[in-house]
């Protein structure tokens, strides 16, 4: 006969042989809709209250409450400059931009 284990799922962590949920950080004013939205591209390790930013997503905050965004709006976030008339390659593994119709890529210039 098989014994059943068990272990708390993703963003939940067992505490006196419990399941409870990660808490939100410093960030423990927020609603649970906005806590819902703020780790929507968040991967947690199944079984503590530690995370990644999922593929594609990067996180802006440095610190330890999730806000993973995509290239746009973490390159904004950080104030990452990046060249005019160019835009970002969103879901890569990497951000990176390309430029927009009409233009080309020069080495010789920055603009």
């Amino acid at each position: 006969r098989r014994e059943c284990t068990w272990g708390c799922s993703a963003s939940f962590y067992s505490k006196d042989g419990e399941c409870v949920a990660c808490e939100r950080g410093n960030e423990s004013s927020l609603s649970e809709e906005d806590w819902i939205v703020r780790t929507e591209n968040v991967d947690w390790k199944m079984g503590k209250c530690e995370w990644t930013c999922s593929r594609g997503y990067y996180n802006s905050t440095g610190g330890p409450m999730p806000r993973c965004s995509n290239c746009s709006v973490w390159g904004y976030e950080v104030g990452l400059p990046w060249p005019n008339n160019t835009v970002w390659i969103e879901g890569n593994d990497g951000c990176v931009w390309v430029p927009v119709a009409g233009f080309q890529c020069n080495a010789a210039t920055h603009n």
